[in-house]
């Protein structure tokens, strides 16, 4: 299994409950690496598999999968 990183978003009705929604992330299998509680948005890592586990969890709203950027070298002709 490979590790994604995720964000995921917590719904309106939990923003005041964000450690008890990063606690049930940890609970489903998510690696939480940050809590950024004044955009309701908490960050981390999990196996692919568990994906749609993390979307059960009470309070979360979604659950986006990371996205990798790769920029050219720095002396590559494409800036």
């Amino acid at each position: 299994m490979s590790r994604v990183n995720v964000s995921v978003t917590v719904d309106d009705a939990h923003q005041e409950q964000m450690m008890e929604v990063a606690a049930g992330l940890q609970a489903a299998g998510m690696q939480v690496e940050q809590t950024l509680e004044t955009i309701g948005v908490i960050t981390g890592s999990c196996e692919s598999s568990q994906i749609s586990s993390l979307s059960g969890v009470a309070g979360v709203a979604t659950v986006e999968r990371g996205q990798e950027v790769q920029l050219p070298p720095s002396d590559s002709p494409l800036q």
